[in-house]
């Protein structure tokens, strides 16, 4: 098999956008950003009653949704 520069950048980018699965059972996952979260580059809000602000939550935290939709809510780590 022959090898080009084309066959490796779309390998690399392949890994690279390879996420880990998410954890508790969550359809999709993202971090916490500022006061949303955020998900595949885009900040979606937390779920009523959740917030990414607080003792346990802050940039980087996990935050989830289990409701299959893209768009959330997300369950966020900090329960309001």
């Amino acid at each position: 098999m022959r090898f080009n520069v084309v066959s490796i950048l779309f390998m690399l980018g392949a890994a690279i956008g390879v996420n880990a699965a998410c954890r508790d059972g969550d359809d999709f996952c993202g971090d916490c950003n500022g006061t949303s979260c955020k998900v595949a580059g885009i900040n979606y809000d937390c779920a009523a009653g959740t917030s990414c602000v607080g003792n346990g939550g802050g940039d980087g935290a996990y935050c989830g949704s289990t409701t299959g939709y893209l768009q959330g809510p997300y369950n966020c780590p900090v329960k309001t």
